[in-house]
């Protein structure tokens, strides 16, 4: 073999720097928020009073008035999220609470608190989401990536 007819190059990036953090606003699933804006939306769509829609102007009228429903019920119920590159779907309010207690006093007794919620949240959320699938479509290998 002869001498090599390239450089192989490596290059290194560094992009924690670089990237912003992304944020959202959002509704948890399966949360009392949710379940509030759902009821707000149902007040909301049964309070318009679509009258005639003879023209252009009343259909306009009424789709404003929808969009305005479902604005005003995501903006009064949805909070903001931050989202990085380590942000978990499973994520929920429980893990938060007791990643704070552990945080502030250290103890193995917060620490075995916060392990059993994050197992906890991870199993409510991963059946939510196989039988979310297996019921919708039928195919349990949607589940692999």
């Amino acid at each position: 073999m002869g001498p090599m007819d390239h450089i192989p190059l490596t290059t290194t990036i560094i992009l924690d720097s670089v990237i912003e953090a992304v944020t959202r606003q959002s509704i948890t699933c399966g949360s009392d928020a949710e379940k509030a804006f759902i009821d707000d939306l149902k007040k909301g769509v049964l309070a318009i009073v679509p009258g005639t829609l003879n023209t252009a102007a009343d259909i306009d009228r009424v789709a404003q008035a929808l969009a305005d429903v479902f604005s005003s019920a995501w903006d009064k119920h949805s909070h903001e999220v931050c989202i990085t590159k380590r942000s978990q779907p499973w994520w929920d309010d429980e893990c938060t609470k007791f990643l704070s207690q552990y945080k502030l006093e250290k103890s193995h007794k917060n620490w075995l608190l916060f392990w059993r919620a994050v197992k906890a949240a991870k199993h409510k959320f991963f059946d939510l989401w196989i039988t979310e699938i297996a019921g919708s479509n039928k195919r349990l290998w949607d589940l692999m990536e």
